[in-house]
């Protein structure tokens, strides 16, 4: 310990000193966590393939059980109530209200979606598929060759 007080403001110095250091130190680390790296063209072009692909499955297997529940929503007792309650729902301007708002709160957050997934297919693409890569592919590969016979998207 120093006794003088020059010796205790020489060692504040030196320890705000470190501190400055410290914190520069933290903040780079800090903003080049927050910096994603741009994923790789083919990755994207894979990625909104299989987008594509499942969202297609999806809308052609939903439509095809509507299509199918329809006849048997009819044989329930009570449906005629029930459609008729969703048709006053839907008429309803508190409902109306909802959905645009809604609406609106999604198309302003499709930007901020656009970019996480960019920085996670990037993130994906630095790290994880060096190692990881060839056994992911193989598995969405098999994976879709089985989708491919349980639920084929060209009829």
């Amino acid at each position: 310990m120093c006794s003088s007080p020059s010796g205790s403001i020489t060692h504040l110095t030196e320890m705000s000193g470190k501190l400055v250091i410290a914190v520069i130190l933290a903040l780079q680390v800090t903003v080049s966590l927050c910096t994603a790296p741009d994923p790789d063209k083919d990755l994207v072009e894979k990625y909104t393939a299989l987008r594509d692909s499942f969202y297609k499955r999806m809308t052609l297997y939903f439509g095809k059980a509507k299509t199918a529940l329809v006849p048997l929503a009819e044989h329930i007792p009570h449906s005629d109530k029930a459609k008729e309650y969703v048709e006053d729902l839907q008429g309803r301007t508190e409902v109306q209200a909802a959905v645009k708002i809604g609406s609106g709160v999604a198309g302003e957050m499709a930007p901020m979606v656009d970019k996480a997934r960019t920085a996670a297919l990037g993130l994906y693409g630095e790290h994880i598929r060096p190692w990881a890569g060839t056994y992911l592919d193989q598995l969405i590969t098999s994976g879709k060759a089985f989708l491919d016979i349980l639920l084929p998207i060209d009829e």
